[in-house]
């Protein structure tokens, strides 16, 4: 996996501040996060915003949304306040 990238709804309470990547090549073993530092800037943009990972192999991916804009940790990432569209990519070079 290179890169990923992500936008949220726009301008909303609701939008993830905070992001960790993890790859694995079992469903289990994550490891360390791919992520330099916590995603933050995929907060109130329906741009896409791209992020470069460290590179690691694998076939799973988990997406770890650590902190939220709302005090009570709503989430809504792409949801129905804004209809739903895509809202994450994986880049990734296939294996030869």
């Amino acid at each position: 996996m290179q890169q990923v990238r992500g936008r949220s709804g726009g301008d909303l309470s609701c939008d993830p501040i905070s992001i960790n990547i993890y790859v694995s090549e079992t469903n289990g073993n994550w490891g360390d996060a791919v992520t330099i530092a916590p995603i933050t800037n995929w907060q109130d943009t329906a741009i896409w915003q791209e992020v470069a990972l460290t590179a690691k192999n694998g076939q799973y991916v988990k997406v770890e949304i650590t902190t939220t804009e709302s005090a009570v940790n709503t989430l809504e990432f792409g949801g129905p306040a804004t209809g739903y569209y895509k809202i994450f990519d994986v880049y990734a070079v296939n294996a030869v």
